[in-house]
């Protein structure tokens, strides 16, 4: 077995692998390098740069839609004949502009087809309305911080407006966005996964990849690694390849908190890094996108990585994201 190991939103503008002392040691004593996760025609986001790691080819990738996966991850059934929308409750500056995520309202659960998946975000499921995806436009908030108000609300949803504008006049934005109806991916069936975040859990239904939530794993910076790092181990051997998923990182970047994503990577560094290097395994070490502390974006720059049970100088450079796995089986070269 081979395994993946993506850390959320790891980098941003600031990363500096030398305030990991781990992860510096290990890249200088195995095989290191970067990769370009991003699918061409997509932003970066957690779905579009694992399916780019996982193999998948970027016009599937394109066809897919976030809120898609999102739903599978809630275990929703969705008729191909249904639209769904992901919605990022977001808070509102006194000058008009947007700021970061904020939990959404008590009323959020009384709007038809809304189904919540954190405090802060939720899905939209409108039956028999796919039709009407191609001439929307929505606008995801985490990548247009502290824009004009205005400026988010989405281009077709005309029957959205009465829900803004009483958000609006509460100081909280519904906005929506990851417009999406049922897709298809290929399957995976020789993956497993670790991961507590619901879209990785929606795009391992989608791929038939078997996947595991282990006690104590939360998808933020309070997660039990330990736990699931033992889950990991537990299903060594049951599939040909692994997918270890740590979310944290990315959301204490969306709260603008770079205290708590600095803790937290050291956490990583120190709690996971070693484990991983004595496992006995080939382990790629990577991430899906940045997350920036500074504006809650995701920033699309290729992403480092690491290859643990490799050579020196077996990898190197900037390498597109497919290759991922050509670098866990060690065929990369060949």
């Amino acid at each position: 077995m081979a395994i993946l190991c993506v850390i959320d939103g790891m980098t941003d503008e600031g990363w500096d692998p030398e305030r990991m002392p781990h992860w510096a040691s290990l890249a200088r004593r195995y095989g290191s390098g970067w990769l370009r996760t991003l699918p061409e025609g997509c932003a970066p986001d957690t779905a579009a740069c694992l399916l780019t790691l996982l193999g998948v080819p970027a016009a599937a990738i394109r066809s897919a839609g976030r809120a898609w996966l999102d739903a599978l991850g809630l275990g929703l059934t969705v008729d191909r004949r249904d639209l769904l929308l992901r919605i990022t409750w977001t808070s509102l500056l006194p000058d008009g502009r947007t700021g970061g995520p904020a939990d959404a309202p008590h009323w959020a659960e009384e709007l038809p087809g809304y189904h919540p998946i954190t405090p802060a975000t939720g899905l939209l499921l409108l039956p028999g309305r796919a039709g009407e995806k191609a001439r929307m436009d929505t606008h995801p908030p985490h990548l247009s911080p502290g824009v004009p108000a205005e400026q988010l609300y989405p281009t077709g949803l005309d029957d959205w407006r009465p829900v803004w504008e009483r958000g609006f006049r509460e100081g909280i934005l519904p906005v929506p966005w990851g417009e999406a109806a049922a897709g298809e991916l290929p399957a995976r069936p020789d993956w497993g996964a670790v991961t507590a975040t619901g879209v990785v859990r929606g795009l391992s239904r989608a791929m038939g990849i078997d996947w595991y939530t282990p006690a104590g794993a939360t998808g933020g910076t309070d997660t039990d690694l330990q736990g699931k790092l033992t889950a990991a181990m537990a299903h060594l051997g049951a599939k040909k390849h692994l997918l270890l998923h740590i979310e944290g990182a990315d959301s204490a970047a969306h709260r603008l908190d770079a205290a708590a994503k600095s803790a937290f990577l050291s956490r990583i560094d120190r709690e996971l890094l070693p484990a991983l290097a004595h496992c006995g395994q080939r382990v790629l070490i990577t991430a899906d996108h940045g997350t920036s502390p500074l504006t809650g974006a995701h920033l699309a720059a290729p992403q480092p990585f690491l290859l643990l049970g490799g050579e020196p100088g077996e990898a190197g450079g900037i390498l597109p994201g497919a290759m991922a796995i050509r670098l866990m089986e060690g065929t990369v070269w060949q």
